[in-house]
């Protein structure tokens, strides 16, 4: 099967990326009769947007994108040193270059380069890049919503991070290892962790009430059979091209790249990803304990 073909549009705007996303991409999009699309937040040259969408739509909505900014510039911003320093630590952590930023409200065309080695290979970067599109929706209705409830974007991605976990079969000690594990790889974003359990002790009844909430949110019901979809599909090529020692390593692998991933979209900062991860952890270990009848 060829790859999908894709044009890729990076517009950097460092604030207000969910209204831009809101009154004007996804209307656009849907004006368009887009069928398939998806999107990251991105922080090379500044924070900014990258869309993905098929190339018979890529002029039409970076007329509309520019059109917008035209009529909403970005406020101006006088933080070059401390964006520039911001860029270096992010370079380091992520080992790559520093790159020059980018005057906001560019609006540019860049190369797509999908991520084999990543996702698995072809195979795996079809599967990935259809439960991009599905999380893109969703991500969109989930910020969508944090319009009215702003406090909402981090209950709500708790709600994404857990509910998928249960749908791939991933229950008991396996899902604390895993949250385990998914705190581990995103804490080097969290230097500062000292202020977490006191965080932990005045919210451990309300994440805990997550935890063991059945049924989930419909947003979080979606995402997770999506994400269900997706591993369902993932075979003997796409695995073998992950680079993790056995099949259950490569599977966690990719399911921590599909949920931040989604995160992303949802504007969910890797630093915010480990707190959440650190109160799920410790949730997931307890209500584990009590159901194994390790404690009281």
């Amino acid at each position: 099967m060829a790859d999908r073909q894709w044009r890729a549009l990076h517009v950097y705007r460092w604030h207000g990326q969910d209204e831009l996303l809101l009154d004007t991409i996804a209307p656009e999009l849907a004006r368009l009769g887009v069928s398939r699309f998806f999107y990251l937040r991105y922080w090379r040259g500044g924070p900014h947007l990258r869309l993905r969408v098929p190339p018979e739509s890529f002029e039409a909505l970076r007329a509309a994108v520019a059109a917008h900014l035209a009529r909403h510039p970005a406020v101006p911003r006088q933080d070059g040193p401390g964006a520039l320093a911001a860029q270096r630590e992010l370079a380091r952590l992520e080992g790559a270059d520093p790159a020059p930023l980018m005057p906001q409200d560019t609006v540019r065309e860049e190369p797509y380069e999908p991520e084999y080695a990543k996702y698995g290979g072809p195979e795996g970067v079809r599967i990935a890049e259809d439960l991009f599109h599905s999380s893109s929706l969703i991500a969109l209705d989930a910020v969508r919503s944090f319009r009215s409830n702003p406090r909402g974007r981090i209950v709500t991605a708790l709600d994404m991070l857990l509910a998928p976990l249960a749908a791939v079969g991933m229950h008991g000690d396996e899902a604390v290892a895993f949250l385990a594990g998914y705190h581990r790889f995103w804490s080097p974003y969290a230097p500062d962790q000292s202020s977490w359990p006191e965080h932990h002790a005045t919210s451990e009844q309300a994440v805990a009430q997550v935890v063991r909430r059945t049924p989930v949110g419909p947003l979080a019901r979606r995402w997770a059979d999506a994400v269900a979809a997706a591993w369902a599909r993932l075979g003997p090529d796409s695995l073998a091209a992950v680079q993790a020692p056995t099949d259950q390593d490569r599977r966690r692998l990719l399911l921590l790249n599909y949920l931040h991933t989604h995160n992303n979209r949802m504007g969910v900062t890797p630093a915010h990803e480990a707190y959440l991860a650190y109160l799920a952890y410790l949730a997931h270990r307890a209500h584990t304990a009590r159901s194994a009848g390790k404690i009281a």
